[in-house]
């Protein structure tokens, strides 16, 4: 019985030994295998289909129901929702795509990318799907992006869903904001693990926990479309979404984090006088990113507003 209980005991360290290296060896693996993982827990399955103009997106669907569309953000990926996604795809029908030029979409260098041909991709994107109503949320510049999509297209959009929305110009710039229009056109990439961990930080109020491998997998695909994300980022980051909206109809949620030092938090209110038919809600001890930082009570406020609408 000894005999066994000392095998057993070696092929056990043996597998955890095995299990701890891979995890080592391998981060892109195993962040792969959570991503699948924490997908299939939400209800969503990765598929693609190619646009008309030729480009092709990668996207998340699940769920049944009316329709809801999640746009992310800049350098962001279709996964920022999938958490949120959790508490959805039991009620609605969820679509959340890599926008064009992130995550697994196309990423040409030669394309327009200014809010207004991002909001085009969209469109194309819902043509294709045949989506003609729909709730649409953003997250982020993804919130301008559908900000200027609702303007253009309204009739299509039953309802407006903004996380600490990109776009106002007129507020005063945070200290990120601040470091960015200092540097123009010669915004550094960021060269090491602890620079990546303190721009992290900018994002959230409290900074979650992420293992190392995993994390050297993000910098490194971080580090690999900086080019990419900073072209796109400079045919966004002075566009004046104020310029472009003077008073939408469509009823809206806009939800901020109370620690949001990404994008000033006197956009909200701005942003609330451009859709006069909006609910605010100040999200306390949350920063740039709700959806990621808590979910549960992020989708809790969303349900509120979509039972509202009823």
């Amino acid at each position: 019985m000894k005999k066994i209980f000392v095998t057993l005991a070696v092929i056990t360290f043996f597998i955890l030994g095995c299990l701890i290296g891979f995890y080592f060896m391998f981060p892109s693996s195993i962040a792969e295998i959570l991503i699948h993982l924490n997908r299939s827990n939400s209800g969503l399955s990765k598929k693609q289909i190619k646009l008309p103009n030729g480009l092709e997106t990668i996207y998340l669907e699940g769920g049944t129901g009316e329709t809801i569309v999640l746009l992310h953000g800049a350098g962001q990926n279709k996964d920022n929702f999938t958490e949120m996604s959790r508490f959805l795809t039991d009620k609605y029908h969820v679509i959340i795509p890599d926008r064009i030029g992130y995550g697994e979409s196309s990423k040409p260098m030669d394309i327009d990318y200014s809010p207004i041909a991002q909001s085009e991709y969209i469109l194309q994107l819902l043509n294709a799907l045949d989506i003609q109503q729909f709730h649409l949320v953003g997250s982020s510049q993804g919130g301008q992006i559908a900000m200027i999509y609702t303007h253009l297209n309204s009739e299509r959009v039953k309802s407006l869903f903004l996380l600490n929305a990109y776009g106002v110009q007129s507020v005063p710039r945070t200290e990120l904001m601040q470091k960015i229009h200092d540097s123009k056109d010669n915004f550094a990439p960021i060269h090491s693990i602890d620079e990546f961990k303190e721009f992290l930080g900018f994002f959230y109020h409290k900074t979650p926990y992420i293992p190392g491998p995993v994390l050297d997998f993000i910098f490194m695909q971080s580090s690999e479309n900086f080019e990419r994300d900073k072209l796109i980022f400079y045919q966004v980051v002075y566009h004046d979404i104020e310029k472009v909206i003077t008073r939408e109809d469509t009823p809206a949620l806009i939800i901020w984090g109370d620690d949001d030092k990404v994008i000033h938090i006197d956009g909200a209110k701005v942003i609330q006088k451009l859709f006069p038919n909006s609910q605010l809600v100040i999200m306390k001890d949350t920063g740039h990113l709700p959806m990621l930082e808590k979910p549960d009570e992020t989708a809790n406020h969303y349900f509120k507003f979509l039972e509202s609408l009823q």
